[in-house]
């Protein structure tokens, strides 16, 4: 009887776990976007600002290609598509499912929570707000 008990606990724990494990993989990029706005100036440009404006980056002393400076700047380069995060060369570089993964080496990639704005913030039309 106790191994039968024993089984059952180890049994639901496995399924909670699974469960947890599937949450988590899936909440990333749901398409759910939520009524509370995300802001260009107080969310979106702080993140570029910690995570893409580095020397030898997309700052005022870059060396990269462009700079990351202005909405317009992350509009264009970025070639951010109003509404649809998964067709966004922002997104898709900092979350690495397009052809470059960014912030480069020796950078930390964004975190979860920052990836998400960026997603919420296309996804509800990349407002200059």
């Amino acid at each position: 009887m106790r191994n039968f008990v024993f089984m059952k606990r180890i049994l639901s724990l496995i399924v909670v776990m699974g469960a947890c494990g599937l949450m988590l993989t899936n909440c990333r990029h749901d398409g759910q976007l939520p009524e509370q706005q995300v802001s260009f100036s107080a969310d979106i440009l702080p993140i570029i600002q910690l995570n893409c404006q580095h020397d030898g980056c997309h700052g005022t002393q870059n060396t990269s290609e462009f700079e990351l400076m202005t909405y317009e700047d992350v509009m264009d380069h970025g070639k951010v598509k109003a509404g649809n995060p998964k067709d966004s060369k922002l997104y898709q570089a900092v979350t690495g499912s397009g052809e470059e993964f960014m912030p480069a080496a020796p950078y930390p990639a964004l975190s979860e929570r920052n990836l998400k704005l960026i997603y919420i913030w296309i996804g509800q039309g990349a407002k200059n707000n």
